[in-house]
């Protein structure tokens, strides 16, 4: 990749460069949607037109106008009647827009134009009034120059900010790399704090809740961003964290929460939607939500499972049929990680755009990127340049949401929640790319008044709103870039974003209604609340070392720690100590207890010692541990606060 060309001139920069290029947001594919969009429309208003002015036929003549935009043959009707019909149908035209994008519902697009032009055909009389037809024609003309010219001006801007911006790049990331070369090596095997671990046990108990059971989820609707396979997700990646980074050598309650919010994300409660966008969006009651323009939940727990997968060494999801795709009582689909991955290489494959729709027609960019992780092994020169050209800005940021039909995007939809989450989602696969949206993004929307505190800035549309659960705020937007700044390295301002958040917009962290102790952030999704704690917990490309990590191979053969009596008792960390041994700390109650502890994968035929460490002291605890013919063993000891322990080999 680092000697590909990007227009294959002589000098030409390559593909990794971090200057925004001349071809982003070329719109190569893009452009002939829109242009085949207008050919359509200047056609379909054309033989209205003609319709209109040629025919002595009035039904044939208020068909025609009809065709113009959504109720325009009722002004010709007249009346009160016309007047009624035409305020209903453009009344109803941010309706079925919302319902198009929103739900994929391209039928109530259809519906919102046919209808109206149908009735009003049916009722047209003897007479029309004639003034309607020029005034039809000005008005759409009218819009289409608006749409024209506002469409040049953004064009403009964009080539101009290219140009400072690519400026501002250089500048910038020599001051990045200047803030984090000062950032320590992580040599120490990481513990979360007993506050962190509170949160971490507001998540595990959620992920351990009945396949029914939906208490601590936002249940809104399961088309847009608060649907719950988006909040099951999320919590499989934050878990999946944790383990990477805190308890490579635990199982137990963090690799079954893991097991659980995958199957439970293929239940009919998260998957029933896919139903009806099937049938309003692709007019199909084939229901299978893998084969065909669903990135939304093939790419998403792609991901979940190949980091399961990989942390876990347990292959369950390859084994064919492992998922049940549950749409219906009767419609269900049988998948695995195979199937699931196949179906993201043809879709990516037969996609003219190269990235593929969530909705039936609309492709959101973000929900690609969080394929592409998962299928990592596809980041192709194709992927990247057609990422670049027709999912990019002129200036670099990224394009939320673009029709598949016709080619246009949702202008204004997000600002800053876009740019970073792909700065985040990118980070993996083309860390050029999410670099340089996150210096931009930096520069765009952070600032520091003069008593140090840092605001976000220039925040528009969704940037104010929870996208988890819908409720106006700008808490979620601080979360998300806290999450992103502290995946770039940038501690001092993801620790100022976090202050922000607990202070004085007032999303402090509460006792969580899960009891027993865990706490979760008040006033905010289960999205924005993740954001937090990785926020906390999170390092320097940690995001990126998750994706692109092999296996830990002495983690996968050494033994392992498999069942603490939880919530009781608490993993805080749990690494390997070579291939036979193992360390890990345990956080109890104040008063000591005693507890059982169960551990898997040791030899059977060896015998093990558990070690209790206070300081540099260590002191035999439980000796002549051995395991079963399966390799299982317990051991019974006291737990404190704080207990930290070693697992050894003996003979």
């Amino acid at each position: 990749m680092g000697t590909s060309k990007l227009n294959g001139e002589p000098g030409s920069k390559p593909l990794d460069t971090l200057s925004i290029p001349p071809f982003a947001g070329a719109q190569q594919v893009t452009g002939k949607y829109q242009r085949r969009t207008q050919l359509q429309y200047a056609f379909l208003s054309m033989i209205g037109i003609l319709g209109f002015w040629n025919s002595q036929n009035t039904r044939i003549r208020v068909a025609g106008l009809s065709c113009l935009f959504p109720g325009a043959g009722f002004l010709a009707v007249g009346g009160i009647t016309g007047v009624i019909g035409l305020v209903l149908s453009v009344a109803f035209i941010p309706l079925s827009l919302f319902a198009w994008f929103g739900a994929g519902g391209l039928a109530f697009i259809l519906a919102n134009w046919i209808v109206p032009g149908l009735i009003s055909t049916a009722i047209a009389g003897q007479s029309l009034w004639e003034p309607a037809g020029p005034i039809v024609v000005a008005v759409s003309f009218a819009l289409t120059v608006v749409l024209v010219v506002t469409g040049h001006q953004r064009h403009s801007k964009a080539l101009g900010l290219r140009e400072s911006r690519n400026v501002l790049l250089e500048t910038e990331e020599a001051t990045w790399k200047a803030r984090t070369e000062k950032l320590p090596r992580d040599t120490e095997k990481r513990e979360l704090s007993i506050e962190d671990l509170r949160m971490l046990q507001h998540y595990v108990q959620v992920a351990h809740q009945q396949m029914d059971d939906w208490s601590n989820y936002t249940r809104i609707d399961q088309f847009q961003t608060a649907a719950l396979r988006y909040q099951l997700y999320q919590l499989q990646y934050t878990l999946a964290f944790v383990q990477k980074f805190y308890m490579p050598s635990f199982h137990g309650y963090i690799k079954e929460g893991q097991e659980r919010l995958i199957d439970k994300s293929t239940t009919q409660d998260v998957m029933n939607y896919w139903k009806w966008e099937s049938l309003w969006g692709k007019f199909t009651l084939d229901w299978d939500p893998v084969v065909r323009d669903n990135i939304m939940v093939t790419g998403y727990i792609l991901l979940s499972m190949a980091l399961y997968q990989k942390l876990n060494g347990d292959d369950r999801y390859d084994q064919k049929g492992s998922l049940n795709f549950q749409i219906t009582k009767k419609a269900q689909y049988q998948h695995d990680a195979g199937s699931v991955f196949e179906a993201l290489m043809q879709n990516w494959d037969q996609c003219s755009y190269c990235l593929f729709p969530c909705e039936p027609n609309w492709i959101y960019t973000l929900c690609n990127l969080i394929g592409m992780q998962g299928a990592l092994a596809y980041e192709t020169c194709r992927y990247h340049r057609a990422f670049e050209e027709d999912f990019m800005n002129p200036d670099g940021s990224i394009v939320t949401l673009r029709s598949a039909i016709t080619g246009f995007p949702v202008i204004g939809l997000a600002g800053v929640l876009g740019d970073v989450s792909g700065a985040l989602t990118c980070s993996a696969a083309m860390p050029n790319l999410a670099r340089r949206l996150w210096l931009v993004s930096r520069n765009s929307h952070v600032r520091k008044d003069k008593d140090g505190r840092y605001t976000l800035e220039n925040l528009v549309g969704a940037d104010k709103i929870d996208v988890g659960n819908y409720k106006a705020g700008i808490g979620f937007a601080y979360s998300l870039f806290a999450n992103c700044a502290a995946e770039f390295g940038e501690t001092e301002l993801a620790q100022g974003l976090l202050d922000r958040l607990e202070g004085d917009l007032n999303h402090p962290t509460i006792e969580s209604p899960t009891g027993n102790g865990a706490t979760t952030t008040a006033g905010l999704s289960m999205l924005g609340s993740t954001n937090i704690f990785k926020a906390r917990t999170q390092k320097f490309g940690d995001w990126a070392e998750l994706i692109n990590c092999p296996p830990d191979s002495v983690a996968l053969v050494a033994p392992k720690l498999d069942s603490v009596p939880f919530p009781s008792v608490m993993v805080a960390r749990c690494h390997a100590e070579g291939e036979n041994g193992l360390s890990f700390v345990l956080r109890g109650p104040n008063e000591p207890k005693r507890f059982t502890l169960g551990f898997k994968d040791l030899h059977t035929d060896k015998t093990y010692r558990l070690l209790q460490v206070e300081k540099d002291n260590e002191k035999e605890v439980v000796d002549g541990i051995k395991a079963d013919g399966e390799g299982v063993a317990k051991a019974t000891v006291s737990v404190g606060d704080r207990t930290e322990f070693k697992l050894q080999l003996v003979a």
